[in-house]
């Protein structure tokens, strides 16, 4: 999954990218290899088919997978038509297998919330005598027999006289770190490679490896295809971070930072940090490191992470935190904050260039929303472009404000020094016109019209769904979308930090949360960059990241330091899908078209002799117990969300050594 929105947040600011619509078969793209990363298609495939199955319901769930096995073969066959067969060597075809403990927690939570979300719309499939119901993302896990069907099915597949490799999902490992530690043997390319993969990290992971030069990243979405060369990304990065700052720079070490840095944003082991956000901040860190690598050299060196330099990253990132909190604040609570705030923001700059500039700059700070100059000072960080005006590039987010109240004035005499972030168009508005505005408070309701313009063609089963993805009407108080922590910050005007640990941490002492989140740290660094010495049993125990304040308050160089020891999970593909997948211990039945038969009975009766090692969904969902279940006050999708009845995490060890005794 990886970190939310990066891929257009990060192909926002780094314009690289060449797309075109998957109807286009005159773009011949020339590869030596070609990488899949193979769950995403069949999940792709599954979306394009869910219409089909519904309109069909005498299919059984053989039938079914066999529909999904010939479009998985049309679907490979019409995206290897694109590539240059004469150049093509080897298409290297690959499944997840199990994963790291980290790693299963993630799938866990996902396959339970869809599950919670499957239950409410099961009625509409009923009423349909849908066959949605005999089949469910649960087949796409190792150990299923749905997978193991279509392992066998790409080990069979042949396509012209191209060498296949197929990393079955009975091999351990996340697909997409089997590709990358497969690529990184490589010694000596000739032509590019082509890895396909939606998630986000990949781009990262394909900037760090040893043959980044040759990796194009591809990704297929709503009919358009989307093509990262991942050596022009480095190029452009690079030539950002130079005009930026006058030192030499190893274009290497460089990205490596970067890429760790990037860890701020959130991956699937280390949730976000609380005043970042992805849309907004990808060049103010990248500038923020800047600063540091000026002052104290890389933050990484070839094993390990230097203590100084993250410790100093942190400290100024804390000098910002306040100031992005409140902005993320209101973009949660009220309505169209972003585009407002700018508007807002290019009057008090039309207002500000006809001041005359006063020693006291007081009345340069307003306190009112819709009112001059509210949250000015911050707002000249987020929008301008210190490269528009006559500043000394990293002095920009470290001089006084006073000072650089100064230097904007002087450049508006001639131009407006707005950064891209700024997405109104100035060549269609004129900004000494622009009047003030104020906003309102996001209402979680279906009636509004943006809403109801989308909800008028869609069935009532997808009208279900489209209110449950928003979290309207009923769903508002079941998903919980509004941050109490943010609700008490905008009252107070304040950051209340002893209630951030309240409401985030149930109190638990911040010292060991700071150590929790700076060894998950160092795992994330071991995990990209090492690979090798991977504890699979780390997990990160909490929904949220520490404040920067804290960490420099807390921070501990011995976490850092300390290296994790290798320590295998060692778990089958059978004991992870019985440790993954949402099974109601009532209701059993749904197991027969997940589970070989000649597992079955021997499952059935480990689930029915182990009946704590599972959830009371049954309770949950007859009873319809969902107040208080999720908070989605952070996420933007639903999948994303804090599911509260898995803040009990069932012992892997023990989970295990039960399943053992049975199989």
């Amino acid at each position: 999954m990886g970190i939310e929105s990066f891929f257009s947040s990060f192909t926002r600011n780094f314009n690289i990218i060449n797309q075109f619509y998957d109807t286009n078969y005159d773009i011949i793209l020339d590869a030596e290899y070609i990488f899949l990363d193979f769950n995403s298609i069949i999940y792709t495939i599954i979306a394009k088919l869910t219409n089909e199955l519904i309109d069909k319901n005498t299919l059984s769930f053989d039938d079914i997978n066999k529909l999904i096995f010939k479009n998985i073969n049309e679907y490979l066959i019409n995206l290897f038509k694109r590539f240059n067969l004469s150049k093509l060597k080897t298409i290297y075809i690959c499944l997840d297998g199990t994963p790291s403990f980290s790693k299963m927690l993630e799938q866990k939570k996902r396959g339970y919330i869809s599950d919670f979300i499957d239950n409410i719309l099961n009625k509409y499939n009923v009423e349909n005598n849908s066959n949605i119901l005999n089949w469910n993302k649960s087949n796409i896990k190792p150990g299923t027999i749905f997978m193991n069907q279509l392992n066998k099915f790409l080990l069979d597949f042949k396509y012209e006289n191209i060498k296949i490799i197929v990393s079955t999902s009975d091999k351990s490992g996340e697909a997409e770190m089997k590709i990358v530690d497969y690529i990184n043997t490589f010694k000596e390319l000739k032509n590019k490679i082509y890895f396909f993969s939606p998630d986000s990290d990949v781009i990262l992971l394909s900037l760090i490896s040893s043959n980044s030069d040759y990796i194009n990243v591809i990704k297929h979405d709503k009919n358009i295809i989307s093509i990262i060369d991942t050596k022009l990304l480095k190029s452009t990065i690079y030539n950002y971070c130079k005009i930026r700052i006058d030192i030499d720079l190893d274009l290497q070490k460089l990205i490596n930072d970067i890429v760790f840095i990037f860890t701020i944003f959130g991956n699937d082991f280390l949730p976000k940090c609380e005043s970042i956000n992805v849309r907004y901040d990808i060049l103010l860190l990248i500038d923020i490191y800047l600063i540091n690598l000026n002052k104290l050299g890389y933050i990484l060196n070839e094993t390990n992470i230097i203590n100084e330099c993250l410790y100093n990253f942190f400290e100024l990132l804390s000098k910002h935190e306040r100031r992005l909190i409140f902005r993320n604040v209101f973009n949660n609570l009220y309505n169209n904050f972003n585009k407002i705030n700018q508007l807002n923001f290019l009057a008090d700059l039309n207002k500000f260039k006809h001041l005359s500039l006063k020693k006291n700059t007081n009345y340069l700070s307003g306190n009112i929303f819709g009112k001059p100059f509210y949250n000015f000072y911050n707002n000249i960080l987020l929008f301008i472009d210190p490269l528009k005006l006559n500043i000394k590039y990293l002095d920009f987010y470290i001089i006084h404000k006073n000072q650089l109240f100064t230097i904007l004035h002087e450049a508006l005499q001639t131009e407006y020094p707005i950064n891209q972030l700024i997405i109104i168009d100035l060549k269609k508005i004129n900004i000494e016109d622009i009047e003030y505005q104020t906003i309102n408070r996001v209402k979680y309701i279906s009636q509004l019209p943006r809403h109801q313009t989308v909800l008028v063609n869609l069935n009532n089963r997808d009208k279900e769904e489209y209110l449950i993805n928003n979290k309207l009407d009923k769903y508002t108080q079941i998903f919980n979308p509004i941050n109490n922590f943010y609700l008490k910050t905008i009252k107070m005007k304040d950051i209340d930090k002893d209630y951030f640990y309240y409401y985030y941490f149930h109190n638990n002492k911040e010292k060991i949360i700071i150590e929790e989140y700076l060894k998950g740290l160092k795992w994330v660094y071991q995990y990209y960059y090492l690979r090798k010495d991977i504890d699979e049993f780390w997990y990160y125990p909490y929904n949220k990241v520490p404040l920067f304040e804290t960490i420099i308050t807390f921070y501990s160089p011995q976490c850092i330091t300390t290296n994790f020891i290798s320590n295998k999970l060692n778990i089958n593909p059978i004991e992870q899908l019985l440790y993954v997948t949402p099974i109601n211990y009532n209701n059993l039945n749904n197991l027969t078209n997940l589970i070989d038969d000649k597992h079955l009975d021997k499952i059935i009766l480990f689930i029915q002799n182990n009946k704590d090692l599972y959830y009371d969904l049954n309770t949950i969902y007859n009873n319809n117990q969902y107040n208080n279940l999720f908070d989605c006050s952070h996420a933007m999708f639903i999948s994303k969300c804090d599911y509260k009845l898995l803040d009990n995490i069932i012992d892997i060890n023990l989970f295990i050594e039960k399943c053992r005794i049975y199989f």
